[in-house]
């Protein structure tokens, strides 16, 4: 039948369709593959999949609100990491309607890329060092200069040492008295870390602790089955 119709047709109009054939999948809008997982991944390895968290909350259930394809860096520069991204003095993503779109770090919980995990406070990224149940971070400021004054003057951010507690979402010095205090969800553990007298020795063992309590107590997110 469809030959029938074709052999009906004068050359132009035959022309004229397969003209009009051949442009139709470019004026149709193309069906994109969906860029995010359908289903996040619980933290079962412990590592966070890659992306941008805006709470506490969307990282327990490793589910960030941007990926990498969700950010705006400049119109220059197509090609980049979420770590470059985060680095830019301006946060820009595509919201869904692909409008470009601000983004304030007091926003950001933190981002994840290639398994290394950034905390945000302050409106600095902070580069996590040891990711689990409890988290070890330094909490730094860069050297900030005044722009304005003819001699440069150096305004410092201190350093401090911090612990993350994922389970809740708290913040705390590292030290030995909150360490001692997070080991206390484990008896066996909070029991030889007390045991241990020599304030040197102590303070040197606490990063071993907090390594082993990771290990007896993985993360698994709130989206895990146990």
């Amino acid at each position: 039948m469809i030959l029938g119709i074709f052999a009906s047709m004068g050359n132009l109009k035959l022309k004229w369709l397969l003209t009009f054939l051949l442009a139709l999948p470019a004026v149709l809008p193309a069906q994109q593959p969906d860029k995010h997982p359908a289903k996040a991944p619980p933290l079962e390895s412990g590592k966070l999949q890659d992306g941008v968290y805006l709470s506490h909350a969307e990282a327990r259930l490793n589910t960030p609100s941007l990926f990498l394809n969700d950010l705006f860096k400049s119109y220059y520069d197509s090609v980049f990491t979420i770590y470059q991204w985060a680095r830019t003095k301006k946060l820009y993503y595509h919201d869904t309607n692909g409008r470009r779109t601000s983004l304030g770090r007091d926003s950001i919980w933190g981002f994840s890329e290639d398994g290394q995990v950034y905390l945000c406070f302050n409106g600095y990224f902070h580069k996590v060092t040891l990711f689990g149940a409890f988290c070890l971070f330094r909490e730094y400021y860069p050297t900030q200069r005044d722009p304005l004054s003819i001699v440069v003057t150096d305004k410092r951010g201190e350093i401090r040492d911090r612990i993350y507690d994922f389970e809740n979402g708290r913040v705390g010095d590292y030290d030995m008295d909150n360490v001692a205090t997070l080991l206390m969800r484990d008896e066996a553990l909070f029991t030889e870390f007390n045991e241990i007298t020599n304030l040197k020795v102590k303070r040197r063992k606490m990063f071993s602790f907090i390594e082993r309590y990771n290990e007896r107590h993985p993360v698994l997110g709130a989206n895990a089955t146990h």
